[in-house]
């Protein structure tokens, strides 16, 4: 019983070894980098640094040192009590295993500089790749610069003048009888829709809201709107939920037919994406028979 008791306290203390020197190792990487021409972690195993390992040995170790300390419990425990004063019995009884342990750990402070110190006498250094460097010409006349392409000049062509009394001038050839089409801007087209909404005067029960639109932009804007039924005085316009900038906007009635509603504004053009919004009242329903271009007059004051 003893000898096992002797052999689980020499093995706990030699894996507690492993991680005492790895300890010295990481103190000397870490804190002697000036002395030092390597890494010494470098120049070990993988495996005896290995993180697992080392806590696989601190945890076998404290087993071993476990298991000899109770043995020697038990041996003391089995031994017949002497018969002497009990300062004397407990002197003669000491834990078997921090002598070893004192042993490994100096052990393991001189085995880890003394590693250092021969693989630093060993370490011969990583030879430095030669760089091949060509050196450049020197040149001392101009022939070592790359000659500069020549510009070349187009030559000018004479204008060429045509001549076609009473007819049309083509270039390239001869045409018989051309036709020559003068395509202007295609006319400008109004496009209207009307429909009956709540009124908002009490004296016309009946409100139409007119929505016109134009094939292209059109600014300034003066339109007339002819009804069939007479209407209100009052004729309001606006572009919706659009954003609109007028200039001298008015809106009324002919003078010569109150059938007839007229708008008139500069600024925010009227198209297909921006259409004008036309608010009519009267009195019976009305239906909106065309709306054009005009020109309005102001009325003499």
């Amino acid at each position: 019983m003893a000898s096992l008791e002797r052999a689980e306290r020499f093995g706990g203390v030699g894996l507690l070894g492993v991680p005492t020197f790895d300890f010295f190792v990481w103190a000397l990487d870490n804190y002697a980098r000036g002395e030092l021409l390597m890494n010494l972690r470098e120049q070990l195993p993988p495996w005896l640094l290995n993180p697992a390992c080392v806590f696989g040995c601190m945890c076998s170790g404290l087993a071993l040192l476990y298991l000899s300390h109770q043995r020697q419990l038990q041996r003391i425990l089995a031994r017949p009590s002497p018969l002497v004063d009990v300062d004397q019995y407990r002197s003669k009884e000491h834990p078997g295993w921090l002598r070893p342990l004192l042993w490994v750990v100096v052990g393991a402070l001189i085995a880890a500089p003394a590693l250092a110190l021969a693989y630093t006498l060993a370490y011969k250094g990583t030879v430095p790749l030669q760089a091949h460097l060509q050196a450049p010409p020197i040149c001392k006349t101009v022939d070592c610069f790359p000659p500069r392409p020549k510009s070349v000049i187009p030559k000018s062509q004479p204008p060429t003048v045509i001549n076609a009394p009473n007819g049309i001038g083509i270039a390239g050839g001869q045409v018989t009888n051309p036709t020559v089409n003068n395509y202007g801007a295609p006319p400008m087209e109004i496009k209207f829709s009307a429909e009956s909404v709540t009124s908002t005067k009490s004296e016309f029960p009946y409100e139409t809201k007119v929505t016109i639109s134009t094939s292209v932009g059109y600014t300034p804007v003066s339109l007339a709107i002819l009804c069939d039924v007479a209407l209100a005085p009052d004729v309001t316009f606006d572009f919706g939920t659009n954003g609109m900038a007028l200039f001298s906007p008015s809106s009324g009635l002919a003078l010569e037919d109150n059938k007839i509603a007229l708008v008139k504004f500069g600024g925010t053009a009227v198209s297909e994406d921006s259409p004008l919004y036309v608010h009519l009242w009267s009195k019976e329903p009305l239906h909106v028979l065309k709306v054009v271009q005009v020109r309005v007059r102001q009325r003499p004051s």
